[in-house]
């Protein structure tokens, strides 16, 4: 191609499609680049199949991307939700096995033995002398009040 020449119909369409050789695309575009004519020219011949974009297309877009970003918190939501009520069931079942097994690992037999050792350890504790480690005061008065709520819940549930 002539840097001096300037470019016309055939080249236009060569290049629109594709059937020039990489030197004859690369001395074209030197050429338009250094030309106002022809590049006006290559602007104006390329504009041709440019179609005029809808005048609500930028509204259109806003609007789905807000419906997207709207779905995505609704989604971000829900799962939060869901975590929190799969934890909910999690504590109310571990709960709920905390109270079955502590109502049905105690036997009645064990409680009778429970209360006669008890029984036992009082009348022990009261025979020996009256310094006593402060550990031991508080298991005892635990194990009391664990007698006395496991009592208490074999009686509820017998009546």
């Amino acid at each position: 191609m002539n840097d001096k020449a300037h470019i016309n119909k055939m080249q236009l369409n060569a290049f629109k499609n594709n059937s020039m050789s990489y030197e004859e695309r690369i001395s074209f575009l030197k050429h338009i680049g250094s030309c106002n004519f022809c590049s006006d020219q290559f602007a104006a011949f390329m504009s041709e199949d440019l179609i005029t974009a809808p005048r609500d297309l930028k509204q259109n877009i806003l609007k789905a991307v807000r419906q997207e970003q709207m779905i995505k918190s609704k989604v971000r939501e829900a799962s939060k939700r869901m975590q929190l009520f799969l934890y909910s069931l999690k504590v109310g079942a571990a709960a709920a096995l905390a109270l079955v097994l502590l109502f049905f690992t105690v036997s009645l037999s064990d409680m009778a033995d429970a209360d006669k050792s008890f029984q036992a350890n009082i009348t022990q504790k009261a025979s020996m002398e009256i310094k006593t480690p402060i550990t031991s005061v508080i298991r005892d008065g635990m194990d009391a009040f664990c007698n006395d709520i496991l009592n208490f819940s074999n009686s509820f549930l017998n009546n």
